[in-house]
């Protein structure tokens, strides 16, 4: 999946998240004050996908005492990332981890983490119940997880009313339709979409508490949830 991620996605991404996902701002500020509420001055926060940095540079912004590790597979994503972090001066509060989650070996356990349009990528439903678990045994007892993605049921009724406004405001913001057409073909395929029952089952069986949705945009989900 990684290698689909070079330069000239990196280039784009953020714009192409603000047209596909209305709201992808708005996430990230949800995101910062669930910590402000919830976290310590001297947290440590775990961002896995850290993406090309839009994530981190706004829950650094809200609290500058804040530490964080950053996991990132793709390489001109972590590359984008890298700088931008150093031109916010906001390099000596940030430990990159290029790799995958799994790949972390630190036993330090975090105050929060977040996991933003992560675990959608993947659909066996095996793999992304250890992935949450890889996430839920590196937190603190009770720390906070923010995580986003994809829901619903493509046969649903709700889906066929949602699918369509999707498209045409993605449209509207500057996406071309193709785009969208190969994100529905990839549902099931390459990205899961599974209703917000199911997700809450997944959060649950690798040891979350039940989860809340605290935000919603068309068919995307921000869920809060904490090691149970």
């Amino acid at each position: 999946m990684t290698q689909l991620y070079d330069e000239q996605w990196a280039k784009q991404y953020d714009e192409m998240a603000r047209a596909g996902l209305p709201g992808y701002e708005a996430i990230h500020r949800i995101t910062a004050a669930v910590f402000l509420s919830r976290l310590p001055n001297d947290a440590r926060i775990l961002v896995i996908g850290s993406g090309t940095g839009t994530e981190l540079l706004t829950l650094g912004a809200e609290n500058p005492t804040w530490q964080f590790v950053a996991v990132e597979p793709a390489e001109a994503m972590m590359a984008a990332c890298k700088s931008r972090i150093d031109q916010a001066g906001m390099r000596d509060r940030v430990t990159f981890h290029a790799g995958f989650l799994e790949s972390l070996t630190s036993d330090e356990l975090f105050d929060g983490a977040t996991s933003i349009l992560v675990s959608q990528h993947l659909v066996d439903e095996s793999k992304r119940i250890e992935f949450f678990h890889q996430i839920s045994h590196r937190l603190k007892p009770k720390a906070s997880l923010v995580t986003a993605d994809l829901f619903g049921e493509v046969a649903s009724e709700e889906f066929q009313i949602l699918e369509p406004i999707w498209r045409q405001q993605g449209i509207s913001s500057g996406m071309p339709e193709i785009a969208f057409d190969t994100i529905v073909e990839k549902f099931g395929k390459e990205i899961s979409l599974v209703s917000e029952l199911t997700i809450a089952d997944y959060l649950q069986k690798a040891g979350f508490a039940v989860p809340h949705l605290i935000f919603r945009s068309l068919m995307y989900g921000v869920w809060l949830t904490q090691v149970a």
